[in-house]
């Protein structure tokens, strides 16, 4: 589920029920359970390898933009 459905569904939640608007009600507990992106394929070892090497790549840019912004201030 994207960040962004679960927020709109968060707020339709909160709308109808109306805890939207009352600060003491208990917050939602998501129920499904954390699932890594290659389980399931049947290149498992493969795609895990190319999803970390590109983690790593961005990572690595986001590194370097930051570094590069903090020379210039």
């Amino acid at each position: 589920m994207s960040y962004v459905l679960w927020l709109q569904m968060l707020i339709a939640d909160g709308v109808e029920d109306g805890s939207i608007f009352n600060h003491k009600s208990e917050p939602k507990k998501l129920v499904e359970t954390a699932v890594a992106p290659w389980v399931g394929y049947n290149e498992e070892e493969t795609m895990k390898a190319q999803i970390l090497a590109l983690s790593k790549v961005v990572f690595n840019r986001c590194s370097d933009i930051v570094r590069l912004l903090l020379e210039k201030a």
